[in-house]
């Protein structure tokens, strides 16, 4: 008796596809945020001399 795994289990359903963005975001704002910082520092940095 040959039994198809796809018919004995159902489909299952995860969130985890639709995070995708999420995860690709978070480098993206800790990216920003550093430049920003950054070059905040250098800007200060240049009108203390």
């Amino acid at each position: 008796m040959e039994i198809n795994m796809l018919q004995a289990y159902p489909k299952e359903r995860h969130r985890g596809g639709r995070v995708g963005w999420l995860r690709a975001a978070v480098p993206g704002v800790n990216d920003g945020i550093r430049s920003t910082s950054s070059r905040a520092l250098g800007v200060a940095a240049a009108h203390g001399t």
